[in-house]
């Protein structure tokens, strides 16, 4: 199934709890009619990103990642 957006892309992922949840990324009208990037968890509502917040939210995801491995490293 599909949101209908204009361009999306759909990843399962587990979340905390160990379910299988859809992940959909890609671009939208806003209600203005302007493209933005787009976010979805589920069936959870759309968050929309100007780039700005997206290059945010793509510097945190990084981030989280190297956090990741420096606590995996340090657990040894």
């Amino acid at each position: 199934m599909t949101r209908g957006w204009r361009i999306e892309r759909r990843q399962q992922i587990t979340d905390i709890n160990g379910n299988r949840v859809v992940v959909t990324t890609g671009v939208v009208r806003n209600l203005q009619g302007h493209l933005r990037v787009a976010l979805a968890v589920d069936n959870g509502p759309t968050l929309l990103f100007d780039t700005a917040e997206r290059n945010v939210l793509a510097a945190h995801l990084d981030q989280s990642r190297d956090d990741l491995k420096r606590l995996e490293r340090n657990a040894r």
